[in-house]
């Protein structure tokens, strides 16, 4: 049986790659900037969610045997709108 998980703040895919060579499954993944979404879908070959960390209901989210989330500069939840080095916030989000 194969894991299964869901990315939150997914930005470009990074973390998307590394689970999927770890034998996951992406089920869903979700990001708000539309720059790193069209660029993830690239990289991923799926369609991701436009929403913003802040407006996922949990109940919507897909079940998953894990519930990843990236804590990189390129998302905008929580960003202060400067690069590189500045983490978004999500682990204090959840």
């Amino acid at each position: 049986m194969q894991l299964t998980a869901v990315v939150l703040n997914a930005g470009l895919g990074e973390l998307s790659i590394g689970l999927e060579q770890s034998g996951f499954k992406i089920t869903a993944a979700y990001e708000s900037d539309e720059k790193a979404r069209s660029i993830y879908e690239l990289n991923m070959n799926m369609v991701i969610e436009p929403l913003p960390l802040e407006e996922i209901d949990a109940k919507s989210v897909p079940e998953a045997d894990l519930l990843a989330a990236s804590d990189n500069w390129f998302s905008s939840a929580g960003a202060d709108g400067l690069c590189c080095g500045n983490s978004s916030g999500t682990w204090q989000e959840f």
